[in-house]
C-alpha cells in the first residue's frame, strides 16, 4: 500500500511512498495534506520513488498540543527523520507548496547535503508583515474555538483562481477539515514566527525551479520571479490559469514543467 505510518520522535506520520528510482519528495501546503498532489503523485510514481508525507497535525499524521508552536525548523528537522526511516540518506529531488516551501528553505539551511534539486511553488523567501503574523495568531484562535472546517469555508477564494470546479474546491474543503485544529494553529503560529531566507537564495548550490500560478494572489508571480533571480541555476515558470494551488488546479501543465525540470537535472 502506497500509505505507510511512521514513528518519529514526534509521534506518527502518515506517508505515501510508492515508485522506484530516483526519489521526489513532495511537501504539501497549509492547511491541507498529501492528497494536494494526487496528480503529480499518479504520474512520477511511474518513473521515481515519490514520498509525500502528511506534516505534523494534517492529514493522517498524530497532532500536538493547543498550545504548540510548529517552527520551520522542526518540519524540516522532522522530514530528516522521515526520510530516514525509509532508508533515504541520500540527495532526494524537494518540491514544496506555499507552507512546503518555507520548510524547503529551512532544510536548505539546515540540511544541504540531502538535497538534488529543489523546486518552490507558490511561495515566498520573505518574512511574515505584522499585520500577516497578527492574521495568522488569528486564525489559529478562531480554528481552535471553531473547528478546521470553520477555516475550510473562507479559504477557497484565496488559494483558487476563478472558474476553479466545484469538485476541486470540495476537496480542498475536505481535506481542511480533516485536519487537527491544534495543528492548523500550531502551524500557523509557526508560519507567523519563520525567518526572511532571502538572503540565503544567492548560497543556493543546486537546479532550482520556481514556479507560480499566473493568477496567485497570495504569492505573486513578480514577487517569485525575483526570487528566481537571486537564486544561481534557477529557472521561473508560470503556470496558466492557475492560482496559489497551481499543481492542483492546471497539472497537465505542472506536470509537464516539472518532467522538463528533472530531465533538465539528470542531463547535468
Amino acid at each position: 500500500m502506497p500509505l505507510k505510518t511512521i514513528s518519529i520522535t514526534n509521534g506518527q506520520r502518515q506517508v505515501f511512498d510508492e515508485g522506484e528510482g530516483e526519489v521526489l519528495v513532495f511537501i504539501h501546503g497549509f492547511p491541507l495534506d498529501h492528497r494536494m498532489w494526487q496528480e503529480q503523485l499518479k504520474e512520477f510514481s511511474r518513473e521515481y520513488r515519490v514520498i509525500a508525507p502528511d506534516l505534523c497535525g494534517f492529514g493522517g499524521s498524530e497532532s500536538v498540543a493547543d498550545d504548540a508552536v510548529l517552527s520551520m525548523k522542526q518540519f524540516s528537522d522532522e522530514l530528516v527523520e522521515i526520510l530516514l526511516a525509509l532508508d533515504l540518506d541520500i540527495p532526494v529531488h524537494l518540491i514544496g507548496l506555499s507552507l512546503g516551501g518555507y520548510i524547503l528553505g529551512q532544510f536548505q539551511k539546515d540540511h544541504a547535503m540531502r538535497i538534488a534539486s529543489m523546486v518552490f511553488c507558490d511561495t515566498k523567501s520573505t518574512a511574515d508583515t505584522e499585520d500577516a503574523k497578527e492574521n495568522r495568531y488569528k486564525t489559529a484562535r478562531v480554528v481552535l474555538e471553531a473547528g478546521s472546517h470553520s477555516l475550510a469555508e473562507v479559504m477557497g477564494t484565496k488559494l483558487f483562481a476563478l472558474d476553479t470546479p466545484e469538485s476541486t474546491l470540495e476537496m480542498m474543503r475536505t481535506m481542511i477539515a480533516d485536519a487537527s485544529p491544534a495543528g492548523i494553529a500550531a502551524a500557523s503560529r509557526g508560519m507567523a514566527e519563520r525567518n526572511d531566507f532571502t538572503d540565503q537564495l544567492g548560497t543556493f548550490r543546486v537546479p532550482t525551479l520556481v514556479v507560480v500560478g499566473e493568477h496567485d494572489s497570495i504569492s505573486p508571480p513578480d514577487e517569485m520571479r525575483e526570487m528566481s533571480e537571486k537564486i544561481p541555476n534557477s529557472e521561473f515558470v508560470e503556470i496558466a490559469d492557475a492560482g496559489h494551488m497551481s499543481p492542483l488546479e492546471n497539472p497537465q501543465e505542472f506536470n509537464a514543467v516539472l518532467r522538463a525540470f528533472l530531465r533538465w537535472v539528470e542531463l547535468g
